[in-house]
């Protein structure tokens, strides 16, 4: 399969203008539907960035890790993210950052913030990796699940 080279990835409407040329490869629409999902993927809600901003001030209030021990950078990482998951909104008692599509774009947000020399930034990257490999645990049974007749997998081995 030929691909063109990265970054070089035409926009659908300049391919062409007749029929013929309006037939777009399938390995550029593929193309564009990733760059809009990690566009979208990364951008916080209208209103997130200020509860983005309560949710920093908060970690910030958590105590550093005691050493530079594996252990304690793991629990460092667990707290950020138990933060994280129970952080509420103003509104109420609903969490603010639910689902792992918003806790990822307010991990990236709060990277962009703090910087990479920030000490907060490597856990930050911790906690990103962790929402990473859920979603994609998840986006993966979802697939054997919707590929199946609905039954798991583990009912069919038995």
């Amino acid at each position: 399969m030929i691909t063109p080279p990265p970054n070089k990835i035409p926009d659908a409407r300049t391919l062409g203008s007749n029929a013929a040329d309006s037939i777009v490869p399938l390995y550029l629409r593929a193309a564009q539907a990733q760059q809009a999902d990690a566009a979208q993927e990364h951008a916080l809600a209208p209103g997130d960035a200020a509860q983005a901003q309560a949710l920093l001030a908060a970690l910030k209030q958590l105590p550093a890790p005691a050493s530079d021990s594996l252990a304690d950078r793991k629990a460092y990482i667990a707290a950020i993210a138990q933060q994280l998951r129970d952080f509420k909104s103003p509104q109420g008692n609903t969490r603010a950052f639910a689902t792992l599509v918003q806790q990822k774009a307010v991990l990236k947000h709060l990277q962009n913030e703090v910087g990479d020399a920030s000490p907060l930034y490597q856990p930050l990257t911790g906690v990103m990796l962790g929402a990473s490999n859920l979603q994609s645990q998840v986006n993966q049974w979802m697939q054997e699940v919707l590929l199946s007749d609905g039954t798991p997998p583990e009912f069919s081995d038995w």
